[in-house]
């Protein structure tokens, strides 16, 4: 669990975060020799949650996925779902 998940009572509500709570992050910049290629490396792990925690994303309470139709259309699912539960 997620320091969100375990201090607060917070409810999730949206899409499915982009990431999992414990991620590679904080990354560097390297050059490669021979080509000049610029990568970007992850070289540190991040704990934010239970080390053990497996989890891919952290799933939202109330899922309001966005479609190309809302985004275009400028309309929130997400705060539509929030204002109709109040």
């Amino acid at each position: 669990m997620t320091e969100v998940e375990l201090k607060t009572d917070a409810i999730l509500v949206g899409e499915a975060s982009g990431t999992s709570p414990n991620q590679y992050g904080d990354s560097i910049q390297v050059v490669l020799d021979h080509s000049g290629l610029v990568l970007r490396v992850a070289p540190q792990y991040i704990v934010r949650g239970d080390p053990d925690d497996a989890r891919v994303t952290i799933q939202p309470d109330i899922a309001t996925p966005l479609s190309s139709g809302d985004y275009f259309g400028d309309r929130d699912p997400a705060m539509e779902a929030i204002l109709a539960d109040a």
